[in-house]
This record gives structure tokens, C-alpha cells and sequence, in this order.
């Protein structure tokens, strides 16, 4: 066998190898894979294709690229603090603490807000980071007072298409949508309903209208839930405004105990002057009643002595006798002499007396 023999049946058996190559690769390159809480977004020439779901899935190679976003996970951003370990349950990065932070997290946060395309002031780490957390978290009440409102955004994606198509930076935008309606709403309200009375309320209608303005953005992002950290007047003046809410509660409380003796103490009163009312009308009623009878036998009276004044005259006479002789007590005593004393003892009332 010469040299072109053997350079001929190699170059041969090279092509099926090179064909055997090329076709693993472009089967392999056809090929993605999806994950369990994930969806792919499928481009064909740059422009959106279709969306596929978990799983195996085809592509046209080099025709067509693919992005997948995880669309079941909730992700969470948190406005005037940090979590120390995101995803997990940590110890929150707040101004208050930074001086115990480690380097590499404080300069982490400074590289997120940098890649978002936010610039950050002048000084060290410390200070970088406290001036970023105190631009999140100052709002200005509709009383013009200030609180420092630390809160949360819970979110995930609802729409991979429109999450990667609509929005250059959906985390950025959501950040700023919602520092504009958490300062909207404590601008619109004094400072006791920031902080106390209306608290439920603001997070309740942020979440809708933080939806709502998302949605005419097309942003492909659901909101979840937003709790607030903590609504407080700042630091320099806490002590002294919870000494006044202190004031304002014992006052609640003292108002309070007023109103329960005065529902206690009114009702009793209120019966004995029903009770007394009802006495004297009683009394008026029976007084009434006396004199009319008392008038009625008068007239009776009158009309008998018209008729003949002799016979009811003496028969007056007579009655009022009967009626005063028995109160009577009558002692006859004699006086002259040495002797004298006590002659007759007639009780009247007793029917006899004694000698």
C-alpha cells in the first residue's frame, strides 16, 4: 500500500470523525434544559419567539438564544437596611450597627447600588452606606415632620417575557416605584398616622398602587407583600416624642377611667331621680286626691246646712264632741283646806274614772 493509500484512508476515516463531532455538537447546542422554577424565553434573530416551561426543550442553533428566569422563587428588597446574609434569616445591616460590619459586605452594598446605576456620596465605607440607607429611609409627613420608615418589598416574576423585554432594569425600577409611593403616602398623612393610626392601611394600599404602577410599565413583576421594619420619629428626637406618646397614653387612659365612672355613676343617679320624681308625684297625686275629697264633703256638708242650718248645726256639734271628749283627761280637785285634794278623776277616754 502506497502513501496515498494510507494518507487517503485516513483523511477518510478524519471527515466521519469531523462530521461525528460536528453533528454532536450541533445536537448539543439544539438542547437546553429548563429548571423546576424556571421558564425559558426563546429569541429567534433577537426578537421574542415563545416561552417554554421545565424541562428539556429544542433550539435552533446559533438562530436562536435563550434566557431563563426563575419565576417561582419570591425575592425580597429592603429599603433603609440590609439583611447580613440574603435568602436567609440574619441580623439586619442598619445605621446603627455599621461600625460592626464587616468591610466586604458594606462595600458589597456600595457595588450593588453602583451596578443599578445609583452614585453613591463621598467618605468612607461607613459613611457611603449610612448616607444610602438615610436616603431610603427619611420621608417627609403631610405635617411636615420627618420619620424614618424602614421597609420591605416582597416580589416575584409573573411574566418572564414582559420581566425581560419591557423594562431595562426591573430591580431598579421597582426600588425607585417604590420609594415614590411610600413617600406619597406618609406625605399625604400627619405624623401619628404615619406611625401609628394609619400604618396598616399605608402598607395595605402601597402594595396596590406599587402594582398597579408596575403593571403600566409592563414590568412582568408581581408583588407579593410589603411590611414595614419600623415607623419612628429620628433618632435625635425619639426619646423625647416617646416620652410624649407616653403622656398621650396615661392621658387616654385617664379619659378613659373618667368615661367608665361617669357610665357607672350617671345611671345610678339618673334611677334615684326617677325614683324621687316618682315619689312626688305620688305625693301630689295623693295630696290631690285628699283635698278634692276633702272639698266633696264640704260641699256636702254646705248643701245639708242650706237645707236646714239648726239640725246640722247640732249634728256637727255633737261629731266634733265625739270626737274630742274621749281625748279628754278631766281631774276635779279641791284646793281649800288642809284637807284638800283630789275629788273626782274622770277619764273620758276610759269610760269611767275614779272618786
Amino acid at each position: 500500500m502506497g502513501w496515498e493509500d494510507i494518507f487517503g484512508t485516513v483523511m477518510n476515516h478524519k471527515g466521519k470523525a469531523i462530521t461525528l463531532v460536528a453533528g454532536i455538537a450541533v445536537v448539543a447546542s439544539s438542547l437546553f434544559n429548563v429548571g423546576t422554577s424556571e421558564e425559558g424565553v426563546v429569541y429567534r434573530f433577537g426578537a421574542y419567539n415563545r416561552t417554554t416551561g421545565p424541562g428539556v426543550a429544542l433550539k435552533i442553533p446559533i438562530v436562536e438564544s435563550v434566557k431563563k428566569v426563575d419565576v417561582l422563587s419570591t425575592r425580597e428588597e429592603s429599603f433603609g437596611f440590609r439583611k447580613m446574609n440574603p435568602g436567609v434569616r440574619s441580623e439586619d445591616i442598619t445605621v446603627n450597627n455599621l461600625r460592626e460590619v464587616p468591610e466586604h459586605l458594606l462595600q458589597r452594598i456600595v457595588d450593588e447600588q453602583a451596578e443599578m446605576g445609583y452614585e453613591s456620596s463621598k467618605g468612607s465605607l461607613i459613611q457611603q452606606v449610612e448616607d444610602l440607607f438615610r436616603g431610603e429611609y427619611v420621608c417627609l409627613t403631610g405635617d411636615l415632620n420627618i420619620v424614618d420608615d424602614l421597609w420591605t418589598v416582597q416580589w416575584r416574576v409573573k411574566d418572564s417575557q414582559e420581566y425581560l423585554h419591557y423594562v431595562a432594569d426591573p430591580k431598579k425600577n421597582l426600588r425607585d416605584l417604590s420609594e415614590v409611593v411610600m413617600r406619597y403616602l406618609a406625605g399625604d398623612r400627619s405624623v401619628d398616622e404615619v406611625t401609628t393610626l394609619d400604618k396598616d392601611e399605608i402598607q395595605r394600599l402601597s402594595e396596590g398602587i406599587l402594582q398597579a404602577k408596575l403593571d403600566d410599565m409592563n414590568a412582568g413583576i408581581e408583588i407579593v407583600g410589603i411590611k414595614q421594619k419600623s415607623v419612628d420619629p429620628p433618632r435625635s428626637v425619639r426619646a423625647a416624642v416617646r416620652g410624649v406618646e407616653g403622656a398621650k397614653q396615661g392621658m387616654g387612659q385617664a379619659i378613659n377611667e373618667a368615661w367608665a365612672e361617669y357610665n357607672s355613676e350617671i345611671p345610678r343617679a339618673e334611677g334615684e331621680a326617677e325614683k324621687l320624681i316618682r315619689n312626688a308625684e305620688g305625693y301630689k297625686d295623693a295630696r290631690i286626691n285628699n283635698a278634692q275629697g276633702d272639698v266633696a264633703r264640704y260641699l256636702q256638708v254646705l248643701t245639708e246646712y242650706q237645707r236646714n242650718p239648726t239640725i246640722t248645726t247640732e249634728r256637727l256639734w255633737r261629731e266634733t264632741l265625739k270626737e274630742i271628749l274621749p281625748k279628754l283627761d278631766v281631774r276635779i280637785v279641791e284646793q281649800k283646806g288642809a284637807e284638800g285634794g283630789m275629788l273626782l278623776h274622770y277619764d273620758i277616754g276610759n269610760k269611767g274614772g275614779d272618786e
